[in-house]
């Protein structure tokens, strides 16, 4: 008995973890120095002569030199890890989707599965994932002589080419995709120097075996087609998307539904025999969708399985709850795109780090995970707070691209990251997906996007939030499509009015009053440091000698956008100012 638990467990470890060698090997952090470690080593010696000193006379100087090395081993630490990810976000703004990336992407993710090293282990594992399937007959349906059916063509056989992914596992045919591919190719493109013989007489019939590719269609059509389904009182769907199978029936009383719903059920997993295929029914789930103010649940039959309905379910990403609301469903991806932006936030500091054109990359990944199945819950962005926890992540991305203050209003922080709100961008991919799919990927894309950029330029103009960056950036398209410029933390402080000026400070309760120390009692806001105080006098000379004249609020971003040298200089000028008026904060602050 012990002999054979014993071997149970060997087989289980065997399957799921890596056998080691007997001595332990630990790979050193990132941030583990020679002097780190020269640190350590003095710190046990201190620890080990200041236990030997007890009740002793030298206990109190030996615990001294304890809490000193052990302070120098914490400081060198804290120092190491500091550099050593200065260095990473640095290493950021030359391989945008390099290790930095990774690094911070793979604390989202679980531990990596241990691949099987025992080869019976892995010939079982492949033959119950790829299980041979026998081949089957299929007989062509009857028709009359006088049906014409119309031929395939070479852009219908294309289309489905480009459907078909490279890598995805070939079916029980055992032909991969490349090669499915390129004989279409092929057979659209030339000719055959010799016709086969099958070319030369009409097939009645051949053999067959159903590919992870044609079992959908098929079996959505069985469905269909089939005399129950359209003899039946209730609605009657049947939508499959790779191993997904979806049943959507419609009908006033649960007794029909649940009727309908077994005969329907009975009538899928039998098309799916008659294809070799099967369903797993303990993972079938289901939903009752219902405007009712009582809440009602339903027991369908599946297999051997008696399935009961739950208030809201998980189809290819999307949650879907019985009200048809979708607000969990922007509560968990919000919950998910808060996770992510709290990753990438490392990698965007204040001060170094990648460029601002690189973080609005990593703020399109937060958008990826918000936006997903866009056009389904579109309607749920009318109820404010279904949407509200979404917008605020989606500011917290834009706020790392443009290293603003988080005082900055939601309007003016899209329009400096030139990201549209995620309502609009909601909007316009929900009229991309009603639009044809040829449309999209040509004109489609831009014409949406000129809509939505016209309803931002309205909300922008008819906001009460942000004035002093509208009054920089009156218009939205001219500053989105600059083909220049990159904006960082000093340069928005000029455009946002939020940062080290005595105004905000006083406001925000970090300093005791707003007046300018040189231009008493005139308040130290934006406008009075960039374009008036005495402090600045020779830094603004040299940005009005490039300018050819003076510069105003009005003028001065017109002046960035010409070209990339004023641009520069501007940026410069804003580091400057910026930087002094910082070190002034400081002094007070001492």
């Amino acid at each position: 008995m012990a002999d054979e638990l014993m071997s149970a467990l060997t087989r289980a470890c065997d399957a799921s973890m890596l056998r080691g060698d007997g001595r332990r090997r630990h790979e050193s952090v990132y941030w583990w120095t020679e002097d780190i470690a020269e640190c350590r080593r003095a710190c046990l010696r201190a620890r080990r002569l200041a236990q030997r000193a007890r009740s002793r006379a030298s206990e109190a100087a030996r615990r001294e030199d304890f809490a000193v090395a052990r302070r120098n081993l914490h400081v060198a630490i804290k120092a190491s890890k500091h550099r050593c990810w200065k260095q990473l976000c640095d290493e950021a703004d030359r391989d945008v989707w390099g290790k930095p990336y990774r690094t911070v992407m793979s604390c989202l993710k679980g531990p990596r599965g241990v691949s099987p090293g025992e080869p019976e282990l892995v010939r079982q594992a492949v033959s119950t994932l790829f299980p041979r399937v026998a081949t089957l007959r299929i007989r062509l349906p009857a028709r009359t002589y006088e049906e014409r059916i119309p031929e395939v063509s070479v852009v219908e056989l294309h289309g489905a080419c480009r459907r078909v992914r490279d890598q995805a596992a070939p079916g029980p045919d055992g032909i991969p995709n490349l090669a499915l591919k390129a004989a279409a190719a092929t057979s659209a493109t030339g000719c055959w120097s010799t016709p086969p013989t099958t070319a030369r007489r009409p097939t009645a019939s051949q053999r067959v075996s159903p590919g992870i590719g044609a079992w959908p269609h098929s079996l959505e059509r069985h469905v269909q087609q089939d005399p129950w389904t359209q003899a039946s009182r209730s609605s009657v769907d049947c939508r499959v998307c790779r191993d997904d199978i979806a049943l959507t029936i419609v009908d006033k009383k649960l007794e029909d539904i649940k009727a309908t719903a077994d005969d329907a059920i009975r009538l899928v997993r039998r098309a799916l025999s008659e294809l070799g295929l099967q369903t797993a029914d303990q993972k079938t789930e289901v939903l009752l969708v219902t405007s009712r103010k009582l809440k009602e649940s339903i027991t369908l039959r599946a297999g051997d399985c008696d399935i009961t309905s739950v208030p809201c379910i998980r189809y290819l990403g999307v949650h879907i709850d019985d009200r048809l609301r979708f607000d969990q469903h922007l509560k968990v991806v919000s919950e998910k795109a808060a996770r992510v932006t709290g990753a990438l936030s490392g990698l965007m500091p204040n001060i170094g780090g990648p460029r601002c054109s690189w973080r609005r990359l990593y703020t399109s990944v937060v958008d990826s995970v918000l936006l997903y199945g866009a056009p389904t819950w579109r309607e749920a962005t009318g109820t404010h707070s279904y949407v509200r926890k979404a917008e605020a992540i989606h500011r917290r991305a834009c706020l790392r691209a443009i290293c603003g203050f988080r005082s900055i209003s939601h309007e003016a922080v899209h329009v400096l990251a030139g990201t549209p709100p995620l309502v609009l961008l909601v909007d316009e991919r929900s009229r991309l997906y009603e639009r044809s799919r040829e449309d999209a990927r040509g004109e489609a894309t831009s014409d949406e996007r000129a809509k939505t950029l016209e309803k931002w330029q309205t909300q922008w103009s008819a906001t009460t939030k942000g004035r002093w960056t509208h009054r920089l950036i009156p218009s939205i398209a001219a500053w989105i499509e600059r083909r220049h410029g990159e904006v960082n933390y000093h340069l928005t402080q000029l455009l946002s009015g939020h940062g080290c000026f005595r105004s905000y400070l006083c406001r925000t309760k970090n300093d005791t009053s707003s007046s300018c120390p040189t231009c008493h009692p005139t308040v130290e806001d934006v406008e009075h440091v960039i374009f008036h105080c005495p402090r600045f006098t020779s830094e603004r000379e040299e940005l009005y000698r490039l300018a050819n004249g003076l510069l105003e609020p009005e003028t001065i971003v017109g002046f960035m956008l010409e070209n990339e040298r004023n641009w520069e200089a501007t940026s410069s000028f804003a580091s400057k100012v910026m930087t002094s008026l910082r070190s002034e904060e400081k002094a007070r602050r001492r």
